[in-house]
Formats: structure tokens, C-alpha cells, sequence
């Protein structure tokens, strides 16, 4: 990494701060920077220990920064601009498995594990197939009341593990008295009494459709991955991601999970990873699961996810209109239509965290953001309309040579 690629640390920690206020306000502007680099000083978590063989990916920078597109007004802007209105922490590109980018802002590091929200999501997905190929599992289509009994006559009665892969549970959250109760109950703000995953998912009766119907997008169906992992195996899901990703992709260094009051790890958004590490597991999907010369999805798992997308399903929920990038959510990932980036796929979190793969390129993206709110739709084409620059024009010799 070119030093110069590091700015100075213009960041503040949260001056007179509890540790309880902080966490009850570590989303808010005037801190997010800070607290979503530093989640383990505030929030209870659980460490993923880094590899015991670390894998350390080459180095050959190119100039990106001049490269230009258009961004979502149309204005014609260059990756230096738009990493700097997206409020970049950290960019992390790869093509064939070989560092060509990576820089970092405010005086985040390499070595700082990162907040990712619901970039997170793909881990989730790749610790469930691991769990069917290695046994603890039957099938995609198992129910989940027969993992968690307790969740017989809820609205979870008759959602199978692939409707909470796909966000096709046709749950229905408000029927909570309180909202806010989702993110106490899973650990992104203090819990009340008795609150945590299982609980709340216990009060969920009303769908608004049958599962199976169409995509509708909410965490919690995360979660219950999370807690189906917990319940099939004994282990937490902190313990099966170490076992099943992060030790064999050789991640260099510890990340971390939140967890609620009861141990549930929190997987809809709860993973602060590196951005080097983050990009290991695109490259793992890219080349048929192995990275490091290790496994770490079984083999033919993204073939599948693609041969078994349902478009329509996406195109009749409600967030195709808010991400018209994609043409199918499966497996906790975003596959991209073919009039954005023909084959690429990507997931993407609160406040401009993201992991972009294009096949054809051959080349992954990691993004660690933190934009000023969690949701910014102009800030998010933006970024997207830079992922599918950057990741198309990796191809080109002329970029590669860093002209």
C-alpha cells in the first residue's frame, strides 16, 4: 500500500461519551465513522480469530483515481470525486487475485475490521451451505421449525431455509408494537429485558403473504440463519465462520460479530471484517469456492445460485424499484441484470459498504463506507455506477499499466 494513500486521522472519538451512549447513538453522523471501526469498544461481539496461515494477496498498484463515468445525475465524475462524496473508508480492488487498488481514508488501517451491515449477508449464506455439504443440514428446503421447534404456529411455521436465504419469508415485522425492537432485540442497540432474536421472532403470527411468493427484503430472516446455525450444529455462528471461511481463506486478521443476550450472533449486519479480507471471499466465489487452496464453499455453489434465480419473484417485491442494478436476489447476494454488468453480482449495506464480483473480469471489489445517513439513494447509484467502472475497466492495459 502506497503510504500516501492513507490520510491523516481526522476522525475524533466520542468525547465524554459512556460506552452505553455511544452505542445508542453510534449510527448518527457525528460519530458513525468512528463507532463503525470500533464496534468492540461499545457493542458485545464475539471474535473471529484471524488464520493460522494468513493469506496475503499481491501488490500491484494502478492509477484509478482518474478514472471517470457517470455518475446518478448523469454528471461525468472521476473515482478520486466519487470516493470522497461516498465517504470512503477503505477500496480495496483485485484483479486475478492480485491487489491493483487499495487505499484508505481518515486514517482507517488495514488491519481495522470494518462494520459492514448487511454486506454481511453473503457469510450468512456461505456458512449454510457449508452446514447442507457437510451434513448438519439436509436440504435448502428443510423447515426451520424443525431445527427451532418453538417457532411452530408463528409466522415461521412453513418457511424453509432457502425463503430466509432468498428474503422470501412474507413475514411481517409490523406487526411489532416497536420497530425498534429488531434492532435492540439483535444487538444494535441496548436490549431491553428479555429481549434478543428468538424472542422477537416469537411475537411474529402475521404474514403478509404465503412464503415462497416473492422477494421481501428484512434482516431478520438473516437472523434466523444465525440461529438455525446455532441450533443444528451447538456451535456459534462466530465458531462455524471461523471453521468453514475465515480459517481456510487464510484471513489475515480478526473480525468481529455482534451478538444478542442470548449468544445469537447477528448476521443480518453485524460482521466488521477488513477490507482484504472481505475481498477473499468474492475471489472464493469467483473460483468455484476455492481460495488459498482451500474449499471455502463447496464446489458448484454459485453455479446453482445462478441456475436457480427467480426474476419474477424479485421484480414483484418492493425494494427491485430501489435497486434497479439487479434482476434477482439469491442466496443473500444481488445478481446484476445484464443491461448493468452482464454476470457481475454484489451485496451491499447501510451506509456504502459493499463487495462487487464481475466473472468475466475477473476482478472483486470491497468497499468500506460510511455515509452520513444509512440509506442514501444518490450516494448508492453513485456507487454502484463506480463498482461497474472500476470493475469493467480492469480489463483494460491501458488502465493496468496505470495511465
Amino acid at each position: 500500500m502506497d503510504e500516501n494513500q492513507t490520510r491523516q486521522n481526522k476522525i475524533q472519538t466520542p468525547a465524554g461519551m459512556s460506552p452505553i451512549e455511544i452505542w445508542l447513538n453510534f449510527q448518527k453522523s457525528d460519530i458513525n465513522r468512528w463507532a463503525f471501526r470500533n464496534i468492540d469498544k461499545f457493542i458485545p461481539h464475539d471474535v473471529i480469530p484471524k488464520s493460522i496461515s494468513p493469506l496475503t494477496l499481491g501488490f500491484a498498484p494502478c492509477n484509478i483515481s482518474n478514472i471517470r463515468f457517470d455518475n446518478h445525475e448523469g454528471i461525468v465524475i472521476s473515482v478520486s470525486e466519487a470516493l470522497a462524496y461516498l465517504m470512503v473508508d477503505a477500496l480495496v480492488v483485485v484483479k486475478d487475485h492480485v491487489m491493483v487498488a487499495e487505499q484508505y481514508y481518515e486514517g482507517m488501517q488495514p488491519d481495522v475490521p470494518h462494520l459492514l451491515f448487511s454486506a454481511s449477508k453473503p457469510f450468512a449464506a456461505a456458512m449454510i451451505a457449508n452446514l447442507i455439504h457437510h451434513g448438519f443440514l439436509h436440504s435448502e428446503n428443510d423447515l426451520l421449525v424443525q431445527y427451532v421447534p418453538e417457532l411452530m404456529g408463528t409466522a415461521f411455521d412453513g418457511v424453509t431455509i432457502r425463503h430466509l436465504l432468498d428474503m422470501q419469508s412474507g413475514i411481517d415485522i409490523r406487526e411489532l408494537d416497536d420497530l425498534a425492537e429488531l434492532e435492540r432485540a439483535s444487538g444494535f442497540a441496548p436490549p431491553q429485558a428479555h429481549e434478543n432474536i428468538l424472542s422477537t421472532a416469537l411475537k411474529l403470527n402475521r404474514k403478509k403473504f404465503q412464503a415462497g411468493q416473492k422477494t421481501d427484503y428484512n434482516s431478520i430472516n438473516t437472523d434466523m440463519l444465525s440461529l438455525l446455525a446455532a441450533r443444528s450444529t451447538g456451535k456459534s455462528a462466530a465458531g462455524l465462520l471461523r471453521q468453514f471461511i475465515f480459517e481456510p481463506m487464510g484471513a489475515e486478521y480478526d473480525a468481529l460479530v455482534i451478538r444478542d443476550p442470548e449468544g445469537i450472533n447477528e448476521l443480518g449486519g453485524g460482521l466488521a471484517v477488513t477490507a482484504r479480507d472481505l475481498v477473499k471471499l468474492g475471489l472464493a466465489m469467483l473460483n468455484d469456492g476455492v481460495i488459498n487452496h482451500q474449499q471455502v464453499l463447496p464446489k458448484g455453489t454459485m453455479r446453482r445460485v445462478f441456475n436457480t434465480a427467480e426474476p419474477k419473484k424479485w421484480r414483484d417485491g418492493w425494494l427491485a424499484n430501489l435497486t434497479p442494478q439487479a434482476k434477482a436476489y439469491r442466496a443473500q447476494l444481488y445478481l446484476c441484470g445484464d443491461e448493468f454488468d452482464s454476470g457481475a453480482f454484489f451485496a451491499v449495506g447501510s451506509f456504502g459498504n459493499a463487495l462487487y464480483m464481475n466473472p468475466l473480469h475477473n476482478t472483486v471489489i470491497a468497499l468500506l463506507s460510511s455515509y452520513p445517513t444509512a440509506v442514501d439513494l444518490g450516494r448508492f447509484n453513485t456507487q454502484m455506477a463506480m463498482l461497474r467502472e472500476l470493475s469493467n475497466r480492469m480489463s483494460s492495459p491501458r488502465v493496468l499499466e496505470g495511465i
